[in-house]
């Protein structure tokens, strides 16, 4: 109990830091289902939105696909559909725009392998992803995130804390002497502070806030998340 206090006031007090401008929401379900023994899907939806100046920003479905390749190694491929206001509507006369992710990864539990998990569990994500727009220049990003989770024995919360650094590899294109120039550009931190709440053998609540430090002339953003998750178990068991 103690530790959803210490996330709560942390969080409380980066919001009151924050600039009212630059507080965001993003609110999901999820569900999880076990294929085989190594193989899982998850699958749902989020709305994202500009809690400061109560507006929608967008719709996220998703679907992810995870393979235990071995104790310690996992490898996965996941499918991002966006749907959010179209800022060129003028151009094609439709009210939504639509953006595609597609993104393979590759996450390393090196604590699991040295059966530390039972103490605290540390995870490096590695993933690249590719990012379809109508009106834009398609984007390629190389991303990795550190993930640290403590144990906590006979509690149903499950905090964690994660950084996450994020490069594009085509931030920036140009033409010099009739030659297209391509720059990249580490242009995200990210930092995210939250803990899943267990509600039931099936059921959990993800509560965090992520603050998003742009290395562009985006302004960095404090993001709140709130996530409900059921988990459907085993599809298939064998008899």
């Amino acid at each position: 109990m103690r530790g959803l206090f210490v996330i709560i006031w942390l969080t409380s007090s980066l919001v009151c830091n924050a600039q009212l401008n630059q507080f965001s929401g993003r609110f999901g379900i999820n569900g999880k289902v076990k294929l085989s023994k190594k193989l899982s899907l998850n699958t749902g939806i989020q709305l994202r939105s500009d809690i400061s100046n109560l507006q929608y920003r967008s719709t996220n479905f998703f679907l992810d696909g995870t393979y235990r390749l071995a104790k310690p190694l996992k490898v996965g491929l996941n499918y991002r559909n966006l749907i959010q206001p179209n800022e060129h509507a003028l151009l094609d006369g439709k009210k939504n725009s639509y953006r595609n992710r597609f993104q393979l990864e590759v996450c390393v539990s090196p604590f699991e392998w040295l059966h530390w998990d039972k103490f605290i569990a540390i995870e490096w994500r590695t993933l690249m992803q590719f990012e379809q727009f109508k009106f834009k220049r398609n984007q390629l990003t190389w991303r990795n995130k550190l993930t640290i989770k403590p144990t906590l024995k006979k509690s149903v919360f499950n905090p964690y804390l994660s950084a996450e650094l994020f490069y594009r590899f085509n931030q920036y294109s140009y033409f010099i002497d009739e030659e297209l120039i391509t720059q990249g550009l580490l242009n995200e931190f990210r930092y995210c502070l939250g803990t899943e709440v267990k509600l039931s053998k099936n059921d959990a609540i993800d509560v965090g806030i992520m603050f998003r430090d742009f290395q562009t002339s985006r302004p960095s953003n404090l993001t709140l998340t709130v996530t409900y998750i059921h988990d459907f178990g085993r599809m298939f068991r064998k008899d």
